[in-house]
């Protein structure tokens, strides 16, 4: 049996040498990575989150990766909803006193303690006020991936 890394062919007796281990631990460190797509879908292995303890601070992320923790909720407040391409699903988490909604490839099923890894966007529209003409803002999130923490 022979082995080719980067047009170099490897005797499996000889994998011993310094050389042939540190061409092996790269491809090992890929293969090992392959599968770490959450369930959003999307891969955030490599990617740096700037934890949250709250959502009050949002918008001073936008753009930025964030990680937060939240209850999913069973009971969506009135909020501005936008259409985010290969993010289907606006999904509300209850997050400290407030609520936050957070898009996703997949929904967030059952009401369940998460903790979310994503990108936040602001979302902007008219006043949730009749008759008011004033521009109103809310900060939002794109989620990479998710886990249940219960």
């Amino acid at each position: 049996m022979r082995i080719t890394i980067r047009n170099e062919s490897i005797n499996p007796r000889s994998l011993l040498s310094a050389k042939h281990l540190k061409n092996l631990a790269g491809v090992l460190a890929l293969l090992a990575c392959a599968g770490c797509a959450g369930p959003g879908g999307r891969d955030a292995a490599m990617v740096e989150y700037t934890p949250m303890a709250d959502a009050l601070t949002l918008s001073q992320h936008v753009g930025q990766k964030i990680e937060i923790d939240g209850l999913a909720s069973d009971m969506p407040w009135q909020h501005l909803i936008q259409e985010i391409e290969g993010f289907p699903h606006a999904n509300y988490v209850d997050i400290g006193r407030g609520q936050v909604v957070v898009y996703s490839t997949q929904p967030f099923r059952e009401r369940r303690k998460l903790r979310i890894r994503g990108s936040v966007v602001k979302a902007e529209g008219t006043s949730k006020r009749p008759g008011s003409d004033q521009p109103y803002v809310e900060y939002q999130i794109v989620a990479d991936s998710w886990e249940t923490l219960e």
